[in-house]
């Protein structure tokens, strides 16, 4: 059977932990469209359906936890479950795909199922009930204000740098790829990898792994003509 504190334990910690997760899972959900859509070009349909599926899977983990976990500590769950959060996020950071961008967000969720009641059940453990009301009501105040912040942070990062989740896929410096993009700027970056073909694409990626078997820099291949722009720079 879990082990609950006879005594309140200091709250601080647990409302800094609230916020910090939220701000964390605020940046996610609102990077997962955005790179769904722009890099991996997902419908807004399929987003809508991951994104239910996701917190879905939350709802059934954080009803059954209790049930699931008993023989380990509510703290114990805790700093599991946020470790395993947190390299969830790492997983898929490092994705190079939407199955595998969703496959780990979707285990993210499950995790935090795991998250979320461990943390009030250690926090309000052993205090009597006029201490519960205060903890929770700060505690609510503590995870609505990171799922707040996160917004606003994921926005700057973004304003500041909108083509970062293409980076894996961009040409050599100096190629005429890279020359191609910067010379349509960052706000329309997104516009102009949509308006490349398929067999572009794969240039486009066969140039960012720094592959030098292609005759010509850039999108181009020796049986193609090149540009108008690019044979005027010539």
């Amino acid at each position: 059977m879990t082990t609950l504190p006879t005594e309140p334990v200091a709250a601080r910690p647990y409302y800094a932990a609230a916020f910090l997760m939220d701000v964390s899972l605020s940046l996610t959900v609102m990077a997962f469209p955005w790179i769904a859509t722009r890099q991996y070009h997902a419908s807004p349909e399929l987003v809508g359906d991951l994104s239910g599926l996701m917190t879905g899977l939350y709802t059934l983990v954080a009803l059954s936890a209790g049930v699931l976990s008993r023989k380990l500590t509510p703290r114990t769950r805790m700093l599991g479950a946020a470790c395993g959060v947190f390299i969830s996020y790492g997983a898929a950071a490092a994705s190079h795909s939407l199955a595998q961008l969703a496959a780990a967000l979707c285990i993210s969720w499950l995790i935090m199922g795991f998250y979320w009641p461990a943390l009030q059940a250690q926090l309000c453990a052993g205090c009597p009930p006029d201490e519960i009301q205060r903890r929770l009501t700060r505690f609510n105040l503590s995870w609505s204000t990171g799922i707040l912040t996160g917004p606003a942070i994921a926005g700057y990062l973004y304003a500041r740098a909108p083509s970062l989740p293409l980076t894996t896929h961009l040409p050599l410096r100096k190629s005429a790829g890279d020359q191609a993009l910067r010379s349509i700027g960052p706000e329309t970056v997104f516009d102009a990898i949509e308006m490349l073909s398929d067999s572009g694409l794969e240039r486009l990626k066969h140039y960012a792994t720094g592959q030098h078997d292609k005759p010509l820099p850039g999108f181009w291949t020796g049986d193609e003509p090149l540009p108008d722009a690019s044979r005027n720079a010539k």
